[in-house]
């Protein structure tokens, strides 16, 4: 048990040095001379992640976390499959928590033209280089974008009806609230705001880097505290996603029954 408890803890070092060189175009600017808890403070506050987006987006345009969209095509595939099969054909509606500048809602939108979908982020830096990407993005033509709408909003207080969304995804939030010391005690809440928004037969996605060892505690937690408040019936589960041997990516996935 200590042996395993020793290697979680390697991981969560690993990951955190992970996020961290995925930030690193910020941090060559304003982290050197930071130790690590300083720096992972930091990434609680708007600032930081307008000054990241500010900094990264200007120069390259898209920043995809963990994956770009064709590394996980065929897997989130299989959740809308899942998806339409419990529900008719009528448009869905989608959200992003957390989209910074990521392509995956762009994308989603040109596959899917009647389906709504919505970017939300608590950093307008951030919603303004997506929304400018999508203008000058030569792959996705502008026009495939009228069922994209963008919103300025706490992922903890989403100002969305209850049950709006059939599905809910988002691509290293949660990873990023709990390498934050003071938003970590708080991710099993932003789990239930998400289940707020879901449909009777909806399904949350996330997309992480995270081991299972130390991820669906935090979604059983949370499906707990759902129990709690009523919610009938929640399953959680995993998949491993990872686009070649030498990283590991998964895709944890938490559907509703009402």
């Amino acid at each position: 048990m200590a042996n395993r408890s020793l290697l979680n803890r390697s991981r969560c070092l690993l990951q955190e040095g992970q996020l961290l060189r995925r930030c690193s175009s910020y941090h060559e600017n304003r982290g050197q001379g930071q130790p690590l808890e300083e720096r992972l403070k930091e990434m609680g506050n708007r600032s930081f992640w307008d000054n990241f987006y500010q900094q990264r987006t200007l120069e390259h345009g898209h920043f995809d976390w963990f994956m770009k969209y064709e590394s996980i095509q065929s897997h989130l595939a299989d959740v809308i499959s899942k998806m339409g099969a419990r529900s008719n054909s009528r448009a869905h509606n989608v959200i992003d928590i957390g989209c910074g500048t990521s392509s995956l809602a762009h994308h989603i939108a040109k596959e899917y033209k009647n389906w709504n979908v919505f970017c939300v982020d608590f950093s307008r830096v951030a919603l303004d280089q997506l929304k400018r990407s999508q203008m000058d993005n030569s792959c996705i033509h502008q026009k495939n974008f009228s069922n994209v709408e963008y919103l300025v909003a706490d992922g903890f207080s989403v100002p969305f009806r209850d049950s709006m969304f059939d599905l809910v995804f988002e691509k290293g939030t949660v990873d990023s609230l709990l390498k934050t010391p003071a938003l970590s005690p708080k991710a099993p809440d932003f789990i239930v705001e998400v289940v707020r928004l879901l449909n009777e037969d909806g399904i949350y996605c996330q997309f992480s880097d995270e081991d299972p060892e130390l991820r669906l505690p935090l979604l059983e937690r949370a499906k707990h505290m759902l129990g709690n408040l009523g919610q009938q019936e929640v399953s959680v589960g995993f998949k491993e996603i990872s686009p070649n041997s030498s990283l590991q990516y998964f895709l944890y996935h938490l559907d509703v029954r009402r």
